[in-house]
């Protein structure tokens, strides 16, 4: 039996450090080390990235941020997990277009 045998691994990864590139639309996981959950709920793009850290603006999603200094966020690779949102932005942005009514019928009176 290998170490690594027999532990549970995440289902799924998240983006490489390479990955992450001004324009790149990502979602963020809690802190791998303190209860911070202020990333999770909102989209973010990222607008550059060193070795250790990536600096992300706030898209879309909720809660919005109040204050221009709290839209941009620097975040520590190491701390937290990316994924790519491309596919929600484009799903939340139609969904934005579509009508919010729709008249199905006008009866005459």
């Amino acid at each position: 039996m290998t170490p690594d045998e027999g532990k549970s691994r995440p289902c799924c990864r998240g983006l490489s450090p390479d990955e992450l590139t001004p324009g790149t639309f990502v979602t963020v996981s809690e802190s791998k080390r303190v209860p911070d959950r202020s990333l999770v709920e909102a989209i973010w793009v990222v607008i550059a990235v060193n070795e250790a850290h990536a600096v992300l603006k706030f898209h879309c999603g909720g809660p919005t941020p109040h204050d221009t200094a709290s839209a941009t966020r620097i975040v520590p690779l190491q701390e937290y997990e990316f994924y790519r949102a491309d596919h929600l932005v484009t799903a939340l942005d139609a969904a934005r277009h579509q009508p919010s009514a729709t008249v199905v019928r006008i009866r005459d009176c």
